[in-house]
């Protein structure tokens, strides 16, 4: 096992043609112009207008909120489970 410090997540950097699609149509925002994706306290995708979309994200690329889980110990914290709970409540038991 090696555990290292990584740089910090950059949108720029993410080549995924879905991700960047997403981007260019104004679906996801970056928390700043070089860092990852902005997210509301539930971990659902900011867009340009702050609303929140159907679209959440969890682990290294999410930025601005509790999730960007870059360590092992972070993938089982509360945030991560009220994260969960959110998905599950909102999407699977409607």
């Amino acid at each position: 096992m090696v555990n290292g410090v990584l740089a910090s997540p950059n949108v720029k950097k993410i080549n995924d043609p879905l991700i960047n699609s997403l981007f260019s149509s104004n679906y996801l925002e970056p928390f700043h112009k070089e860092l990852g994706i902005k997210t509301d306290e539930n971990g659902c995708a900011l867009t340009e207008t702050e609303s929140t979309i159907d679209i959440a994200v969890l682990g290294r690329n999410a930025k601005g909120s509790v999730y960007g889980v870059d360590a092992i110990l972070e993938c089982f914290s509360t945030e991560t489970e009220k994260w969960s709970n959110h998905f599950v409540n909102t999407h699977l038991l409607e």
